[in-house]
């Protein structure tokens, strides 16, 4: 069921052909479903966000536009309180908004 998923097996294929530089871990959570408009990518250097991008760079969601203040603004307040957690200083994180509220959530 896992390589199902393309991003899981790439994830997977990338870990067994780089065995001393990935070491994937397999973590079970309940599955929230998360409309792909609202899926986003964080890259992170040194510690803070650099850019910010929609997941799906291959389609335009005309919604997004609209919404650009407030999803980054969502975004930015969610890494304010998860960055001291994270003890890499470069690194790339993705985030979606699951309900209509606007809360954001890590994707993983």
């Amino acid at each position: 069921m896992l390589v199902k998923s393309y991003r899981i097996r790439e994830d997977l294929i990338t870990d067994i052909e780089y065995p001393d530089f990935f070491k994937s871990k397999l973590v079970v959570r309940k599955f929230v479903p998360v409309d792909i408009s609202m899926e986003f990518r964080a890259f992170v250097s040194q510690g803070k966000i650099t850019a910010l991008s929609q997941y799906e760079s291959g389609l335009y969601f005309r919604k997004l536009a609209a919404k650009k203040d407030t999803i980054q603004n969502e975004i930015l307040a969610l890494f304010e309180k998860i960055k001291d957690k994270i003890k890499l200083k470069s690194y790339v994180i993705d985030l979606a908004i699951v309900d209509d509220k606007g809360k954001v959530h890590p994707r993983g």
